[in-house]
């Protein structure tokens, strides 16, 4: 991506916060350098000079900046749809019969031979049509008709096994959306910045929405066109896309095709941010006594409980007191001549030490290393019963 796009440092941070979910230095190092050094080759080789070439725009009137954000919201959507049309049309042709395979990509590439007939801008790399977006030479149909023609045929050559990229196919769709989401604020309040301007937001917008990366997509945006007067809607534009399009579409476009290879990546989000803490295992407890409850009646909802769930006894307000587990009173019951006298508090377990909902997966791991029990009951401040959390869910989660 260095190399070929002439963006040495959007590509590193690009491959550190998309692919490996970590700028720690052991990994930052290695892969500096080799974009330092296939952007060297590839300068020496052809030229340095941006992809785009584009005027310097301004976007800094209020206005402007809440349009930024307004692109955002727009072009994240957009973004969820764009990952999600790649996603559901490569399982639609993953199921195809086994002997039409062989033929799909011959039937995608005659769908795009046909297309390209009467939209010949979407053949090649796209340049021409970003650039003329940039510059405000396309229509306001052109901007409309185009992007969508682009994720068909991406998606369906994508999906067919057509060798192929999904960087700049990206690029083509959020600058001509942003295109024409600048022509329309243009038409509804004049005097506005151009177009082109919107179309550059728009590349870094569906960028930051498609990869799930904002901060990579702002660089490479920025490298792309050197255009840095408008970094700050730019980022504006980024965030809101990327944050909008993740509550739409968890997946990104680089992550969704490495899971359906069975490839496990990382997680963008640190590792201190992605612990979600008791209260995400939470389970609610369907059975309580209270501590009048007589022994029979405990040892029967005892036997009924699944395995490894206990019985918890609360009071009229609900407060835990303490638990009732089926292999402690093994043993420990009182001389059979007062079974009928004995009652829940009699027998239950007060030592299991109960957690609180804002406990960090880590001290809830902690506190099962302090019991043989498979589950523990978790109360509020007032120590009233919530639910209980598992020990399996909690070494599910595997982030502590």
């Amino acid at each position: 991506m260095a190399s070929a796009y002439n963006v040495p440092i959007g590509a590193a941070l690009f491959g550190l916060e998309v692919l490996l979910g970590s700028f720690a230095l052991e990994l930052f190092g290695p892969i500096v350098v080799s974009c330092v050094v296939a952007t060297l080759v590839s300068r020496g080789l052809i030229a340095d000079h941006p992809s785009f070439v584009i005027p310097h725009y301004t976007l800094l009137h209020p206005r402007e900046l809440v349009l930024a954000m307004l692109l955002g919201v727009v072009l994240g959507a957009a973004s969820a749809f764009y990952v999600r049309g790649i996603n559901v049309m490569s399982d639609l042709l993953d199921r195809a019969a086994a002997w039409l395979a062989p033929f799909l990509p011959l039937l995608s590439m005659s769908g795009v031979g046909m297309t390209a007939v009467w939209l010949p801008q979407l053949l090649g790399n796209g340049y021409d049509a970003v650039n003329a977006a940039l510059l405000g030479k396309l229509s306001l149909a052109h901007l409309l008709l185009l992007p969508l023609a682009k994720l068909a045929l991406t998606a369906t050559c994508a999906g067919a096994g057509v060798p192929g990229g999904l960087f700049t196919p990206s690029l083509f769709y959020g600058g001509l959306l942003g295109g024409a989401f600048g022509m329309l604020a243009e038409w509804v309040l004049p005097g506005g910045a151009p177009s082109g301007a919107y179309a550059l937001l728009g590349m870094g917008a569906v960028l930051a929405g498609t990869t799930h990366a904002s901060v990579s997509a702002v660089l490479l945006i920025f490298e792309l066109t050197g255009d840095y007067p408008l970094v700050l809607p730019l980022m504006l534009s980024a965030v809101v896309s990327a944050v909008v399009s993740q509550r739409l579409e968890p997946e990104s476009l680089y992550t969704s095709v490495l899971n359906r290879r069975n490839v496990r990546v990382p997680a963008t989000v640190p590792h201190w941010l992605r612990q979600e803490g008791a209260r995400a295992l939470l389970k609610p407890v369907h059975q309580r006594v209270p501590p009048s409850a007589p022994l029979q009646q405990v040892l029967a909802f005892l036997l009924e409980q699944p395995l490894g769930q206990d019985l918890y006894v609360t009071d009229e307000a609900g407060r835990y007191r303490g638990a009732l587990v089926l292999d402690q009173l093994k043993g420990h019951l009182p001389d059979h001549s007062q079974l009928h006298a004995t009652i829940a508090a009699d027998v239950m377990d007060m030592r299991v030490r109960p957690i609180t909902p804002g406990l960090s997966l880590s001290e809830v791991a902690a506190r099962f290393t302090e019991t043989s029990l498979e589950r523990l009951p978790v109360v509020d401040g007032e120590r009233r019963l919530l639910g209980t959390i598992s020990k399996q869910d909690v070494l599910r989660q595997g982030t502590f």
